[in-house]
């Protein structure tokens, strides 16, 4: 394993020493990319990886923009964020123009 992770020049990243419950966030998150995601677009991986490539970042802009997740209070990640952590409310108008762009340039 560490063999072939070397020859592809892919960094394998453990979790923190000590820390298990990161790695259960880990695997939900791999699930759930999996069941709203992964299964719908597998086959672009072998047709056209261009569309998969813009379909996976468009999704990721969703889940973390739009979609409400039951472990944040209802409410999508980056409204947590905006709620929780008073420095990112300095950079709203800033991130969400960044965010409106970055959709535009995908479905364009």
């Amino acid at each position: 394993f560490n063999r072939y992770l070397k020859q592809k020049n892919i960094n394998h990243v453990f979790i923190y020493p000590r820390c298990p419950k990161i790695n259960g966030y880990i695997e939900r998150a791999n699930r759930t990319l999996k069941q709203e995601f992964l299964n719908q677009y597998k086959y672009l991986l072998f047709e056209n990886i261009s569309i998969f490539t813009q379909k996976l970042m468009e999704h990721l802009i969703w889940y973390n923009t739009k979609r409400i997740h039951q472990s944040l209070g209802n409410i999508s990640p980056i409204d947590y964020l905006i709620k929780t952590v008073p420095e990112s409310q300095m950079c709203v108008t800033r991130t969400n123009s960044w965010l409106d762009l970055l959709v535009h340039l995908l479905l364009t």
